[in-house]
């Protein structure tokens, strides 16, 4: 909300290289002492996860849109011979080649729609700012009902967004699009959280290393291929085209997504 206006500000100002520097400092004095304080898990420091005691967090009945019932414990080998540990690597690795891609090509993208680059930067700005209250709002909800389903219906305002940009010419479709972009970046949280409910906490960090390869290599390319149909088209008609159907795949994939069934405890 803040960064975006103020770079934009300091870059149509003082060239970008000023603007890279001071983003620099900024994280060198924000973001490493905010991470120097964070812990491995709330049993480090005596706590348990949500504040709640196992017997509280994991003694409710499950069933659908309810708390799992007992905290799963999945291996990384017996994670990645279900099919449904490599469906929802499917689903975020699209949902991450579209956004990424759209995230870098935000102000560029409306310019070529005939937006100023400072208007699209701060449509850039509102996009931040809705992100935040829409990240804790699904996250609220994801709590109380199915994330999959709910990260499914939040990709379709963004869908509608871009197929919009496609046959529309009006600025509502414009203003539109951040919001939509809102909605789906707001499912972030809850596609990171559905690997701890479907295979808990105990090789997360080295199952979301693997989506990682997947991911990695789909948001390495997608900017890239944005940026190559642009510059040889002077149109991102097919870029949106491609994402939008990327986008639905990415829709559907979450709908059917459920969680596997625990694995067997070991004796």
């Amino acid at each position: 909300m803040m960064m975006a206006p103020l770079l934009s500000f300091i870059i149509l100002n003082y060239g970008w290289r000023t603007g890279a520097a001071v983003a620099g400092l900024m994280i060198m004095a924000v973001a490493i002492p905010a991470a120097l304080p964070l812990k491995r898990s709330p049993e480090e420091v005596g706590l348990h996860p949500d504040g709640r005691a196992p017997s509280e967090a994991y003694g409710e009945a499950s069933g659908p849109g309810s708390r799992i019932a007992v905290e799963r414990s999945f291996s990384v080998r017996q994670a990645v011979r279900t099919v449904h540990f490599w469906l929802l690597m499917a689903c975020i690795c699209l949902r991450l080649m579209v956004t990424v891609a759209l995230n870098v090509h935000f102000v560029p993208l409306l310019v070529w729609k005939g937006m100023s680059e400072a208007t699209s930067a701060y449509l850039l700005g509102l996009f931040a700012l809705l992100s935040v209250p829409l990240a804790i709002g699904l996250g609220w909800i994801g709590d109380r009902w199915s994330k999959a389903r709910l990260s499914s219906i939040c990709i379709l305002p963004i869908i509608l967004a871009m197929t919009g940009m496609l046959f529309s010419q009006g600025e509502a479709i414009l203003y539109f699009f951040p919001i939509a972009f809102a909605f789906v970046m707001g499912t972030t949280p809850l596609n990171w959280a559905l690997i701890g409910d479907f295979f808990g906490r105990g090789s997360y960090a080295t199952l979301r290393g693997i989506m990682g390869i997947g991911y990695g290599t789909a948001t390495f390319l997608s900017p890239i291929y944005a940026g190559w149909i642009f510059d040889r088209t002077e149109s991102y008609d097919i870029v949106l085209l491609t994402f939008s159907i990327i986008m639905a795949l990415a829709a559907f994939f979450f709908a059917v997504l459920s969680a596997p069934q625990s694995p067997p405890v070991k004796s």
